[in-house]
């Protein structure tokens, strides 16, 4: 009772010390004993919430690796005994010597007991952040004669904390693949933290910008006709700051040749005798109804070797079940053929056609040459 030893209490004629009685109406006994009963309640809760509220920190440190965030795992007590009136648990990010500015706050209606989760703070690529953790209960409701609404506050914290943001990651394991219609299509993983709101994914070829991509889930792009060469892939972000990734290039060789082939033989009519320097050509009739046929030649030329054969290897005649349907004309001038032009259609199982020709102009004489005066 040490604390009310020097509580004095004052009347109109004169002041009586605590152990000292003085004749007062019933009424003000009774007030003054309800006042007085009221402050030992609140000074003995004021000495509990000062022992009870020397907590710590289980859990500061650094969380997941980012290039756009400061990531932090935390955990602590909010053992504070004095609950009284409710209130609010209280997490904080707040720069060295400045817990008036967090960086972050978290609220959570006030319970006893373990807390812990995961903050991160917005610091942008090739960054550094210096923190601290504070965690603290503050009061829901304060009345005029209950000093438990100043008692239950305690505030606690940790050491700092630096965190390092990585630099801007580019697109990761690019890789392409050929489509059999010619086109090729390229695939990556998107692993940068950069907000969808800035995000930019842009591919070169050269100086030249082939695509460029505002969604982080848009993963694939396709090219109908590529050239080949190296494609740079690179993220940005498009809002302030301004910055680039590195650029991831790959290298993009020829397309796969396609399999199809018209190949034959030029022969006299009469002998069968082989016909050298004929022209072949072959030409698409119906590229509309081939997949991606811009991507490859609609004609297709060979000449006839000293033997009269001609091939014309990789030519392209469409992904099944599509069926290229070829005219195939052999010229020569001063010759005529027979046929003068053919038809032969290419397709799935069926590509690699054979067309002969014979020289109507041309024909095999033989015999022999003797001396008149040797006979």
């Amino acid at each position: 009772m040490k604390y009310l030893q020097s509580i004095k209490v004052r009347t109109n004629s004169k002041t009586l010390n605590n152990n000292q009685s003085f004749p007062v109406p019933r009424s003000r006994k009774e007030g003054l004993w309800k006042y007085l009963k009221s402050l030992m309640v609140s000074i003995s809760l004021i000495l509990l919430c000062n022992l009870s509220n020397a907590q710590s920190f289980t859990t500061w440190a650094a969380g997941a690796p980012s290039d756009w965030f400061a990531n932090f795992t935390w955990a602590g007590g909010t053992n504070f005994s004095c609950d009284c009136l409710g209130g609010n648990d209280e997490f904080r990010i707040i720069p060295p010597g400045n817990p008036a500015n967090p960086h972050l706050t978290t609220t959570r209606p006030h319970q006893s007991g373990s807390w812990s989760g995961t903050s991160q703070i917005v610091v942008g690529p090739s960054a550094s952040l210096t923190v601290a953790p504070q965690m603290s209960i503050t009061n829901g409701l304060v009345t005029t004669f209950n000093f438990c609404d100043f008692a239950c506050p305690g505030t606690y914290g940790s050491s700092n904390l630096t965190i390092n943001t990585e630099a801007l990651r580019p697109p990761q394991n690019i890789t392409y693949t050929y489509n059999p219609n010619g086109s090729v299509t390229f695939n990556w993983t998107v692993t940068t933290d950069l907000p969808e709101a800035g995000y930019r994914l842009i591919i070169r070829r050269g100086a030249t910008q082939v695509a460029i991509y505002p969604n982080k889930s848009q993963t694939s792009h396709t090219i109908d006709c590529p050239e080949v060469g190296v494609y740079s892939f690179s993220t940005h972000n498009f809002v302030l700051p301004f910055v680039a990734s590195v650029l991831v290039d790959v290298n993009l060789p020829g397309a796969p040749q396609p399999n199809g082939a018209i190949r034959g033989k030029v022969t006299t009519l009469i002998g069968d005798a082989p016909v050298s320097g004929v022209t072949v050509t072959a030409v698409l009739q119906n590229p509309g109804a081939i997949n991606n046929s811009g991507c490859f030649p609609t004609v297709y030329t060979d000449v006839t070797d000293a033997q009269g054969d001609y091939v014309i290897p990789f030519i392209y005649w469409g992904v099944s079940p599509n069926m290229a349907t070829f005219q195939v004309t052999p010229t020569l001038a001063g010759h005529g053929f027979n046929p003068g032009m053919t038809t032969t259609t290419l397709q799935a199982g069926n590509f690699d056609k054979i067309v002969n020709f014979k020289d109507i102009t041309s024909f095999a004489i033989s015999g022999t040459v003797t001396d008149f005066l040797t006979c």
